[in-house]
């Protein structure tokens, strides 16, 4: 037997099984795709089902709430009526993407303190509040019900209402302001965008996130449709969402606005790192976005 004809099946198995390889990369990358196409708002939305706090633990004023969305489902929160409340001013609390209203109650507690009477909900998915999973259209639909039980419910104008929103919350917030008049919008350590972040983390760099994402919150897009006062907060230390999108969107908007940047602050530990001048950048915020026109609060 010849070397050449050695070779020849020698050459074919290597062959077979270098396809077979490219097959399996293939079908675990195409896999990895379904997952992401399939999975993405469990990857996004990180609620937890069991509250650890309530109002009672804070001394807070409180009357429980179920509001209804739809197909019969209830979201659960509480308005907090500030006792310090001279201006008969609301504050929408939206919350990020991970555990619920009662995670919350502190640093709701803050506004509270500052003289707001603040609304705290759950998205429904979250907490006590019903429905499944959520996705983005569902948040958008919780947080315009919240804010009409606001104007509905509770009797607040639009130029008694300033609208809150932390990390996922900030992109919920810009979305629900944009459709509806309000005094101000705050948004504290949010993102320009969902593939915007998918970058950031590099986690998915190997895959086609831009043709896969449908869970956008396209928040670069829309800030420029926001016509109301609107604060910009920021933990420059912020290694969750870095502080650079937040300094993106406030260079994006057009309506009155502010940047208040926190030194040494991350993504949860921003009020605590600042301390009274957290509070004073919202209290000047405030004044700032009430002495506006009334032209500022049509969206």
């Amino acid at each position: 037997m010849n070397s050449t004809t050695v070779q020849r099946p020698f050459k074919q198995v290597l062959l077979k099984w270098l396809l077979v390889g490219l097959s399996g990369i293939s079908g675990i990358y195409f896999a990895l795709c379904i997952f992401l196409l399939v999975w993405q708002n469990r990857i996004i939305f990180k609620p937890t089902k069991t509250l650890e706090n309530f109002p009672q633990t804070y001394e807070l004023d409180h009357h429980e709430l179920w509001l209804p969305v739809k197909n019969g489902v209830e979201i659960h929160g509480w308005w907090l009526p500030s006792q310090a409340n001279d201006n008969g001013k609301a504050l929408l609390f939206l919350h990020g993407n991970s555990y619920n209203v009662g995670e919350n109650l502190f640093h709701a507690k803050r506004f509270v303190d500052m003289g707001f009477s603040v609304l705290l909900m759950d998205y429904r998915g979250y907490g006590l509040s019903g429905g499944r999973f959520p996705r983005e259209s569902n948040v958008y639909e919780d947080a315009q019900v919240m804010y009409d039980y606001l104007v509905k419910e509770q009797q607040f104008t639009a130029d008694q209402i300033f609208v809150y929103g932390h990390s996922l919350g900030g992109a919920i917030a810009i979305e629900l302001v944009r459709n509806n008049p309000a005094a101000g919008l705050i948004a504290e350590g949010t993102f320009t965008s969902m593939s915007d972040m998918a970058t950031y983390s590099g986690q998915y760099s190997f895959m086609p996130v831009d043709f896969l994402l449908h869970q956008r919150f396209e928040s670069l897009s829309k800030i420029p449709e926001v016509t109301i006062p609107t604060l910009f907060i920021h933990g420059l230390e912020d290694d969750v969402i870095p502080a650079e999108m937040g300094e993106t969107l406030y260079e994006s908007a057009i309506a009155p606005k502010q940047l208040y940047l926190v030194p040494d602050a991350g993504h949860n530990d921003l009020a605590e790192t600042a301390g009274q001048s957290y509070d004073d950048a919202i209290l000047t915020f405030k004044q700032f976005a009430l002495s506006q026109t009334s032209t500022a609060l049509t969206p």
